[in-house]
């Protein structure tokens, strides 16, 4: 591709390092804020969200906005919320079938390069595992 290209590295190379990390920390977690209440989202060994609220307490999933929220901010944190479901499963299925391709090719990293993409990356860190 034309960026690898400009970037002096192979194709491969350049697929790793545009993985997204969508936003979680190294803890594997992500928070949401509603204003008046925050949420804890954790990222899983199974690479699956699971959330919690400030008492620690597990919810099925991100509650919608209630009248004591900030409206905006809780909107805003509800959307991402949505958006982030979406985009992990689309990271998720893409990587899988990237590293599907790497191991029948018996693609090897470097330790550095190797440390970066599957143990810095939260998503590509339970791969790794």
């Amino acid at each position: 591709s034309w960026a690898a290209r400009e970037l002096g590295i192979s194709r491969d190379e350049l697929e790793d390092r545009i993985v997204p990390d969508l936003g979680f920390d190294e803890r594997m977690e992500r928070s949401f804020d509603y204003g008046s209440r925050r949420f804890k989202v954790i990222l899983t060994p199974t690479l699956e969200l699971q959330v919690f609220d400030e008492e620690g307490k597990k919810l099925k999933s991100l509650p919608a906005p209630g009248k004591r929220d900030e409206a905006e901010k809780a909107q805003a944190a509800s959307g991402e919320f949505k958006l982030l479901k979406k985009q992990l499963k689309t990271v998720v299925s893409n990587q899988k079938l990237r590293l599907e391709q790497a191991l029948s090719a018996e693609r090897r990293w470097p330790v550095e390069k190797w440390r970066a993409l599957f143990v810095e990356n939260p998503v590509m860190h339970q791969f790794a595992m």
